[in-house]
């Protein structure tokens, strides 16, 4: 199987890739496509500092921190080398082990070596796996940020491989803590020592110390370097020549697959032939005093095969000339001395840690999007490299695509490095096969498939969807939209999450509360509908791949479907967001997930009035102040129902609310999708000004008692007289005794004051919509 197969084989729970050169822009648009493509996610890269520089001059590399992480991880001694692919599957896990680095020349165009293991027979391998991965987090030579990742993932190699059989024959050796030769000679000893020595590198030593050294090491003079044919050759490298010149050994052609020059050799192996059986030596490790002894950190496998003594066939070789080292940067090139930092965007705040070189002190930091540099001001760095900013709106940014890199700048010293995203990181660990799903509708590129599933999803469990009270209920206007942003100590005092199921475990964690309320935040933007089926969605197929007109019909009746489902599942998720016993908790995240489907989807008007008078009841029976869209929605219910009297009922609306009329400002703009469903062609501001005009009937009856208790002259009052008691009122108006025998009531009853029995409807509804009636004598109703 092709790494890239397995890559996409199942739908692994975690991917974990080691790597010294690192081309993001191949990651991105292969592997990770494979990986998503498989179900996969959670996938993170451990790459040495001079691949994090590489990757940091690739424009076309954006989805760094969001969709995946990148972590440096740098040695004191060396470079950080080794080339792991590690795949956690759900009781399966999966090791690739080998010389590629994570760019197109190591997973294709070059002749690399990669080992497939298994624990069900190398479980050794992945016990020592494990240990690479503990010296890492312990070892003195490592600066990283990500020590805290490296026992959990030795913790998964060993908890993958209990109980397997381990016959030795499997063994992955590193140079954490220890050299590879030393190792090496160890196991040559224990099959009666090494008698013939075959090396297969496209580096050396220039003077091949290193291959003098594993020779003198292994007691063996018989040694044999491979010499790569033309027209390929070896990769030529910065740090190494593809053939030592001051090195006497014996030049052959190791036979298939060595002896392809239509490839340029990249691959490390190693034959070292015993009295007794072999060693198969494959992976990260050149022939070099850095990587066979001690440097670098290094990892390879090596194959015990016991009895076996025949080898490779190989042919007698000339001595290739040695390449010159490739081109590098010129020392005095700001690029190659760029150090490398590694930062989380981490709410308002960004945290992070300069990896190398050593820096502290005062900085200036700034950030690159894809909209410019945005200054953060000026930081101290501590004495180990770390540092912490302010950065305001950052993260609503981050979700609009397009790569995120910090820069520390510091007198002749400068710093970069890319900036992942806690909260994305947080969603891809926790929320399972909705990730993609999920960080869709944050960017902005959600589909209606996506959004049916997702509010599926919160249907699930409403505590997924993040709440919060509105604040401002006075409807003070259009100020009012901006986003109301709640700090982690405010969402953990709430203890809103109790979500169970392995998708919302540790749900109390901040940064996953963080997400979540960023999740519901994207529903409170207006985006406009969805482009199916209009000229628009034709002309982006059209610069896209070209696509028949029977799979865009089947397209279009698929994300009709899904629309069908979204709107199915608010309607039960409504149900449940709006069930008494939440108090009302849910009111504003209902509006506005009904809000983003009226806009995005625009159903019959019918739908929606269903949806707002639902909320907007929610709203009142909990009596929960309202913030200017929901307010104006309430509005622009009673101006769209056909009903009479519109403007008196939007007031008696706004009244009961507690929304002073003369003060409340709409905001219309907030809520275009209800609008263009219910009314389009409604002036919001016109429609207030009948509001402020006219006077509900407990207005007018309020103004009529305290006209009459004042002695004041007898106001308009239009409702009152035009009913039928109007001549009783106006009898009663100068006359105290008169109306002393009236009943006032504070609130509309249906039964009578006086004898409580039940008033007639025809007498129920007057009271009700004129403030006043008759049973027993006159009633009148002060309620507004």
């Amino acid at each position: 199987m092709q790494p890239l197969d397995l890559i996409s084989a199942a739908p692994w729970q975690r991917a974990v890739f080691t790597t010294y050169a690192l081309s993001l822009s191949f990651f991105e648009a292969v592997v990770l496509d494979r990986l998503v493509r498989g179900g996969g996610r959670n996938a993170l890269i451990l790459a040495d500092p001079e691949g994090i520089r590489a990757a940091l001059s690739e424009q076309g590399a954006r989805r760094a921190g969001r969709d995946y992480e990148l972590e440096p991880v740098a040695s004191t001694t060396g470079v950080f080398h080794p080339k792991l692919t590690l795949l956690f599957g759900e009781g399966d896990t999966h090791m690739l082990i080998g010389s590629g680095n994570l760019t197109f020349g190591g997973w294709g165009m070059n002749l690399e070596t990669v080992d497939h293991l298994h624990s069900s027979f190398a479980a050794n391998a992945f016990d020592d796996a494990a240990d690479l991965f503990d010296s890492l987090a312990i070892a003195d030579t490592i600066r990283t940020g990500v020590t805290d990742q490296f026992e959990p993932i030795a913790a998964q190699l060993r908890l993958s491989a209990r109980g397997a059989p381990r016959d030795g024959s499997y063994r992955l050796l590193h140079s954490v803590g220890g050299s590879i030769a030393e190792r090496l000679a160890q196991f040559a000893d224990d099959l009666g020592g090494a008698t013939r020595i075959t090396i297969v590198s496209p580096y050396f030593d220039k003077t091949g110390s290193a291959v003098s050294r594993l020779s003198k090491l292994l007691d063996c003079e018989d040694v044999r370097l491979h010499v790569h044919p033309e027209p390929k050759g070896a990769v030529r490298g910065t740090m190494g020549t593809n053939w030592p010149e001051a090195l006497s050994a014996r030049a052959v052609c190791v036979d298939t697959p060595f002896d392809d020059g239509t490839r340029a050799l990249h691959a490390k192996c190693i034959e070292i032939l015993c009295k007794r059986g072999r060693l198969l030596v494959s992976g990260s490790a050149n022939a070099t005093n850095a990587a066979l002894f001690i440097g670098n950190v290094e990892a390879s496998l090596v194959r015990i095969q016991r009895n076996v003594t025949v080898g490779w066939k190989a042919k007698a070789a000339t001595k290739p000339a040695a390449y010159p080292l490739a081109e590098t940067e010129d020392a005095d090139d700001a690029e190659s001395r760029k150090g490398i930092l590694r930062a989380i965007l981490e709410g308002d705040r960004v945290v992070g840690e300069v990896i190398v070189p050593r820096l502290h002190g005062a900085a200036n930091l700034r950030v690159a999007t894809t909209a410019g540099y945005i200054d953060l001001g000026k930081i101290d760095i501590d004495s180990v490299g770390r540092f912490e900013a302010a950065a305001p709106d950052l993260e609503m940014q981050s979700w609009g695509g397009g790569r995120m890199v910090l820069r520390i700048e510091q007198k002749d010293h400068v710093a970069e490095g890319f900036v992942s995203i806690a909260a994305a990181a947080k969603i891809i660990q926790k929320a399972g096969a909705m990730a993609p799903r999920l960080l869709a509708m944050l960017s902005g590129t959600e589909t209606p498939e996506d959004v049916a599933a997702i509010l599926t999803w919160f249907k699930e469990d409403p505590a997924r969807i993040v709440s919060a009270i509105p604040r401002g209920g006075q409807g003070g206007g259009k100020a009012e939209r901006e986003p109301i942003w709640v700090s982690i100590e405010e969402l953990r005092a709430a203890g809103e999450f109790h979500a169970s199921g392995p998708a919302s475990s540790g749900a109390t964690e901040p940064a996953w509360q963080r997400a979540l309320w960023l999740v519901r935040s994207a529903f409170t933007k207006p985006r406009g509908p969805w482009k199916s089926g209009t000229g628009e969605d034709d002309q982006a197929e059209d610069e896209e791949d070209a696509e028949g007109e029977d799979e865009r019909l089947k397209r279009l009746q698929r994300e009709d479907n899904a629309k069908h489902r979204a709107m199915n599942a608010l309607d039960d998720l409504l149900e449940e967001m709006l069930a008494e016993r939440h108090g009302g908790i849910h009111a504003a995240s209902a509006f506005a997930l009904a809000h983003y489907l009226a806009d995005r989807i625009r159903p019959a008007p019918s739908v929606v009035y269903g949806w707002l008078a639902r909320i907007l009841g929610a709203f009142a029976h909990s009596d929960l102040p309202m913030d200017a869209p929901v307010a104006t929605a309430g509005v622009l219910l009673r101006a769209s129902d056909g009903l009479d009297r519109a403007a008196e009922r939007a007031r008696t609306f706004l009244l009961r609310v507690k929304i002073d009329p003369m003060k409340f400002t709409p905001d219309d703009q907030a809520i275009p999708g209800f609008v263009e469903i219910l009314s389009s062609s409604w002036d919001a501001e016109q429609f207030m000004g009948k509001i402020r005009a006219a006077r509900t009937p407990g207005e007018e009856v309020r103004a009529y008692l305290d006209a009459a208790e004042n002695g004041e002259p007898l106001p308009s009052l239009p409702t009152l007289q035009n009913s039928p008691y109007w001549q009783q009122l106006a009898a009663a108006f100068a006359n105290s005794e008169a109306r002393s025998r009236f009943r006032i009531l504070d609130k509309a009853q249906k039964s009578c004051p006086k004898c409580n029995l039940v008033l007639p409807t025809g007498r129920y509804q007057d009271l009700r919509l004129t403030g006043v009636t008759h049973h027993c004598g006159i009633i009148l109703c002060r309620e507004l």
